[in-house]
């Protein structure tokens, strides 16, 4: 049975490496690659702003008072949004 990339539906090489796609089918790792950088930028932003909601006395009652709390959100908010758009992207 010949196993097809969930992402770009090309075959998966017996000895090439491959993940697990949406829904439990393979997936080609050069597919996911993009995912797995756009998921690492959202994960620093997020780090970096709960650490400055954590350390900030402005953040502690409320972070929306604080521009530096806000930038760091948008920051966040911004790499969320990549991070899914990549995912939700068509296979090519």
């Amino acid at each position: 049975m010949l196993n097809l990339c969930v992402q770009c539906h090309e075959p998966i090489g017996v000895r090439e490496r491959s993940d697990e796609g949406p829904g439990g089918g393979p997936i080609h790792r050069r597919c996911t690659e993009p995912a797995r950088a756009a998921e690492a930028v959202e994960r620093a932003a997020w780090r970096a702003y709960l650490s400055h909601v954590g350390t900030c006395d402005d953040c502690l009652p409320e972070p929306i008072g604080c521009p530096e709390g806000k930038r760091l959100r948008r920051e966040w908010k911004a790499a969320d949004r990549a991070h899914f758009a990549i995912l939700e992207q068509p296979a090519p």
